[in-house]
């Protein structure tokens, strides 16, 4: 972030949101001491340190200002049908709206748990306010000590000039730390997974749970010229299914596996984009459609995407184990690297030739999260470098391609 950048962020007001609490004081009391619960205790403070205002968002009175008294009452949202919680919804925004009524003057730096976050942002994003949700998706437990290890020490925000000195003008005000344009988030991405040992093909010798992070020849980054990420995986719901998931990308069938299936739809379509297996509409072919079975003609082609795969294509794994963590980082580096203005494929890229827009206009063999997803915030790129940290040290001596 430029000078000029850091100064209009800095103009605007940082207003925390944060959700109330089921544990409360006995007797009526100001809101900010109402909820009494340490997890809110602990937004409480990182709020009162990062923004110039902050409101409690109550699952009775809505939107309340933490000098407000009110008593003890009875009320969650989790309690509530998903129709009442998008009414509440609507409610907390246009209460939002009032209150705050210049969106460009305006940053809501939200924390709180689901029920109060998934219907409400998207109706602040559209209204054109800008939102941050610095606290990665983690079980209660696990955000508790992320505030331990994130909240600053308490006292005045920084002003643009104070922090474009100390980060040489590329923080946020108001933030813990350093906030990075979209190129420099890609290339410190890059540089911190291109640490980790890389794989030809599935081996034991890949940590169980985490990312896979897979690279192809030809394709460089725009940063230092060194190989480009173009498909980042998980297995979002199998505890212990990493090695499993490389498994079904190298050997298995294109049902089982996505990217399989790009990879041979791309192939086809390379060779002769009128095939009849591609045919009646690209993504809708019987090779490209999911479910629906390779006929004689296109059944080779399995092989030859698992040849492609060996000789073209190497991959590096991150150990996440935590389940909310691990599809959060899928999400946040699919995003930031879609979001490069940098970083470009290849004239020659096989990925031209993908039936999915998503594919072709990202650069990445990925279609989920390269539209409309949350780069990865300062905090959880901060976080990233730690996971690969740990990764390095407890698998970096395993066996290298």
């Amino acid at each position: 972030m430029g000078w000029g950048a850091a100064l209009d962020e800095a103009r605007k007001l940082r207003i925390g949101l944060v959700s109330c609490a089921k544990k409360k004081s006995a007797g009526p009391a100001l809101a900010k001491d109402l909820y009494t619960s340490p997890y809110f205790r602990k937004m409480r403070t990182y709020v009162e340190t990062t923004c110039d205002d902050w409101r409690i968002l109550s699952s009775l009175h809505v939107l309340v200002d933490p000098m407000r008294s009110i008593a003890p009452y009875e009320s969650t949202l989790k309690d509530m049908s998903r129709g009442e919680q998008r009414t509440w919804a609507q409610t907390a925004f246009t209460q939002l709206r009032d209150a705050f009524p210049e969106p460009e003057s305006q940053t809501f730096e939200v924390h709180g748990g689901k029920e109060y976050t998934r219907d409400l942002v998207p109706l602040l994003r559209s209204a054109g306010y800008r939102v941050e949700e610095p606290v990665p998706t983690l079980r209660i437990g696990q955000r508790m000590a992320w505030y331990d290890r994130n909240t600053p020490i308490r006292g005045r925000r920084k002003t643009a000039i104070e922090v474009g000195r100390a980060a040489g003008a590329t923080a946020i005000p108001g933030r813990g730390s350093a906030s990075l344009t979209s190129e420099e988030r890609c290339a410190r991405i890059h540089a911190a997974l291109a640490a980790l040992p890389s794989f030809r093909e599935p081996s034991a010798d890949v940590p169980s749970d985490g990312l896979y992070l897979f690279y192809e020849d030809g394709e460089t980054n725009a940063h230092d010229g060194s190989p480009r990420l173009v498909r980042i995986g998980n297995h979002p719901r199998r505890a212990g299914g990493l090695r499993n998931r490389l498994r079904n990308h190298y050997s298995g069938g294109k049902n089982a596996s996505v990217f399989r299936k790009f990879l041979g739809g791309a192939l086809m379509r390379q060779r002769d984009p009128d095939d009849p297996c591609l045919q009646p509409a690209p993504g809708q072919g019987h090779w490209e459609k999911q479910d629906a079975r390779p006929c004689d003609r296109c059944r080779p082609l399995e092989g030859q995407v698992s040849h492609l795969l060996r000789e073209t294509f190497r991959f590096r794994c991150v150990a996440i184990p935590d389940m909310a963590e691990r599809n959060r980082m899928e999400e946040g580096i699919v995003a930031s690297l879609a979001a490069c203005p940098a970083c470009e494929a290849s004239a020659g890229w096989l990925g031209h030739y993908a039936y999915s827009p998503d594919v072709r206009e990202s650069g990445l063999w990925n279609s989920n999260y390269v539209r409309g997803s949350t780069p990865l915030s300062d905090v959880e790129r901060n976080r990233l470098e730690e996971l690969v940290n740990r990764t390095k040290r407890e698998w970096g001596v395993r066996g290298v391609a």
